[in-house]
């Protein structure tokens, strides 16, 4: 990678740097994802944030947009350029070959993976999907690590945690495939989005849609792997972190922006989604 491709902040790096994370904004065409401090047989997780983005091992292409996860087997040809006039910003995770086991497991392959050169029958490896509202608030928080000498061990639950919630691959590729999602539940997710600071009930979407509050539930939870509440939560985490990381709002604007209209019930919200006060989150940047 060369400054005049990409800026990045290093999150974390471990001495050997079999664990290393990493947040890009790619704002010229193409840079190499891989660079000469990546070790043989490291294993990279790409998650976009904002922008989009294609990623090129050879011949074969993928496309990773915001809120999108994909992963890889590290390769010195694997390249990543920005797709558009938007910067493509993200994080990028390394770690090692040696537990790729752990890894594959969580993702629900088994094909066999050449330590030697990291490579595998199948590019990329997993991905790229959509994140679920658990893991987009776990990504949040990797911005947000406590100032200790036992960072390092604290990246690592994050990334074990990641793999734990990773949706299996059979439920994922059946909504990749047919690009489907319940109307009832496309509907939900716009309503969300749109009014998130004054969200419509569970009740009024449903009737909307047709159907019934516990049907719409049922449907949500199973699409989306997660309940309306808590996705509604994690939006309103992403905006108000948004709000007080670029100084657009103190503490108290950013809460009443969001929709809440208790300081208390805000702080331990965003406590809960991210780890630490809002007061915290604000003085951090």
């Amino acid at each position: 990678m060369t400054d005049n491709a990409a800026q990045h902040h290093v999150l974390l790096r471990t001495d050997e740097a079999s664990l290393r994370l990493e947040e890009y904004l790619l704002y010229q065409e193409t840079f190499e994802a891989v660079d000469e401090t990546t070790q043989p047989g490291m294993f990279l997780i790409a998650i976009g944030l904002e922008g989009q983005s294609v990623w090129k091992l050879g011949d074969t292409e993928c496309k990773v947009g915001p809120q999108e996860l994909v992963a890889f087997s590290s390769s010195a040809d694997l390249k990543v350029r920005r797709d558009g006039a938007r910067p493509f910003r993200f994080l990028l995770w390394h770690f090692n070959i040696e537990n790729m086991r752990i890894v594959r497991g969580a993702l629900g392959q088994s094909d066999s993976v050449d330590a030697a050169t990291c490579r595998t029958k199948g590019w990329p490896m997993a991905g790229p999907f959509k994140m679920t509202a658990d893991q987009q608030s776990l990504v949040l928080s990797l911005r947000c690590a406590p100032a200790t000498p036992l960072r390092a061990l604290w990246y690592g639950a994050k990334l074990l945690e990641l793999f734990a919630i990773l949706q299996p691959p059979a439920v994922l590729e059946k909504h990749q495939k047919s690009g489907y999602l319940h109307p009832a539940v496309q509907s939900a997710l716009a309503a969300l989005h749109a009014n998130f600071a004054s969200p419509p009930t569970l009740v009024a979407i449903a009737s909307n849609a047709g159907i019934s509050a516990p049907h719409l539930s049922r449907l949500f939870a199973q699409e989306t792997g997660t309940t309306t509440s808590r996705y509604l939560r994690q939006l309103r985490m992403q905006r108000a972190s948004q709000l007080l990381r670029t100084g657009e709002c103190n503490v108290t604007e950013a809460a009443l922006a969001v929709g809440y209209s208790s300081l208390g019930q805000f702080s331990r919200a965003f406590r809960e989604t991210l780890g630490h006060s809002p007061g915290q989150h604000r003085r951090m940047h």
